[in-house]
């Protein structure tokens, strides 16, 4: 059964129809645990579910539990979703695993976390982080058991300590998949995805992504399958954007400069970045580049500017990584260089600004959709407004920024990054005529 769900822009598919309860307006619907509930209003300081919340939390914390596959737009609201799924069917007097959570990299398990402790203190329930970070996630002893109810991490750690039987599987009750997409594509973290849930085979599978392109939903969806008594596959529930037009923030400027006056590439793309930043005013943001080694170039570059910036990926030691990523989430740090290891799910509540200072690609060349996607949905999170710049330096450059702007069917301004006064004036009247946003 398809019908209209918590927005216009979701199609909700229940895997039983006839539930009772297919939205809920306010937290109390939900009949959560009381700490769970102080948490969300006094901690979290959140009055009522978003949009996702609206269709995915009854249907994530049905009895029996069901499998779904869950879509929402960046930045609203897919993290506290699941975190709360998996403090309510987890039990606090039991000292063993009963709940994981992977993510593809080491700053979003971190930062999931960091927000599902945050809604769990009030009622006792213990959160590892499983990475390779030391200081987080500590050497079990041969026969040792994780005794954390809820462990979140990256793929390697969560497969180690699963085949090394720190994590009973079979005492799993909830599998959590967060940037899903990433997780079950095979150029990802398919065959550790695929292991993964071998271990767990009786677990609520719940898949979480902004992004379901090309064959990762049909990926998704073999996670999701389950038989019943007789050997028949059993629905499973969905929550899908309708049109992948409707994917992108309404919220977010989106403009482009070119950047093609030089043969020296790097040289055209840092005058524009300091007009960039020397003409607006900029809170947070991210720069976000295909090559460590233009992240290096580009750090010096703007630490000769005076903006306190740092650069993270995957080169960077792991200590460091979460140093600098605290420092800029804390806003200590105005500005982040980042490879794509960063695109994906961090909420910064400052980001008021993403610049694609190299386009989006895959292997073959052809614009990565979903990268772009999830590059400018860094900003403009939860309603606050923010705009995406991206450099074109070439033919080639244009030719995928048209092919992305046609795939989602928005509008790319040309911006000229020679001229300030035009430049904030372009910016400020895009802003103005941006939707306000209702969750």
């Amino acid at each position: 059964q398809v019908f209209a769900g918590a927005s216009d822009a979701l199609t909700v598919i229940r895997a039983n129809p006839d539930c009772e309860l297919v939205a809920c307006k306010t937290w109390e619907e939900l009949n959560l645990k009381p700490g769970l509930l102080k948490a969300l209003y006094k901690t979290m300081k959140f009055q009522k579910p978003a949009k996702i919340q609206e269709a995915a939390l009854p249907l994530g914390l049905r009895d029996p539990a069901e499998n779904g596959i869950f879509q929402a737009k960046s930045g609203q609201g897919k993290t506290c979703a699941f975190s709360l799924i998996m403090l309510m069917r987890v039990n606090e007097a039991l000292k063993h695993t009963q709940a994981v959570c992977v993510a593809p990299t080491y700053e979003l398990a971190l930062q999931s976390a960091r927000v599902c402790r945050k809604m769990g203190e009030g009622i006792g329930v213990s959160v590892l982080l499983a990475t390779s970070d030391k200081r987080s996630c500590p050497k079990f002893k041969k026969g040792e058991k994780c005794t954390d109810q809820i462990v979140i991490g990256t793929p390697g750690k969560i497969n180690a300590l699963l085949k090394s039987k720190v994590i009973d599987g079979k005492k799993v009750g909830v599998f959590v998949l967060d940037e899903a997409d990433e997780m079950v594509k095979e150029s990802g973290h398919c065959k550790d995805t695929q292991t993964i849930k071998k271990f767990m085979p009786q677990a609520q599978a719940l898949l979480f992504s902004a992004s379901y392109e090309g064959n990762t939903y049909e990926l998704s969806k073999t996670l999701c399958k389950r038989k019943d008594k007789q050997g028949k596959p059993m629905r499973f529930n969905e929550i899908r954007i309708a049109d992948v037009k409707d994917v992108l923030i309404d919220e977010i400027a989106q403009f482009y400069i070119k950047t093609g006056g030089s043969s020296n590439e790097d040289e055209t793309k840092m005058e524009a970045l300091a007009s960039i930043y020397g003409s607006l005013s900029v809170g947070q943001s991210i720069i976000f580049v295909e090559r460590k080694a233009t992240a290096d170039k580009l750090q010096l570059f703007m630490e000769g500017k005076s903006l306190a910036c740092a650069k993270l990926h995957g080169g960077v030691d792991i200590e460091l990584r979460e140093k600098l990523f605290t420092e800029f989430v804390e806003g200590k740090r105005s500005v982040l260089i980042a490879t794509n290891a960063l695109a994906r799910g961090v909420d910064v509540p400052g980001m008021s600004l993403v610049v694609n200072y190299d386009f989006p690609v895959n292997r073959d060349g052809t614009p990565a959709f979903e990268t772009y996607q999830h590059r400018i949905g860094r900003c403009g999170r939860f309603g606050r407004k923010g705009c995406a710049f991206t450099f074109v330096h070439s033919a080639k450059d244009q030719e995928l920024l048209d092919e992305t702007a046609d795939h989602f069917g928005c509008t790319v301004t040309e911006a000229d990054a020679d001229d300030p006064e035009e430049l904030v004036e372009l910016v400020k009247k895009a802003q103005d005529q941006a939707p306000a946003s209702a969750s």
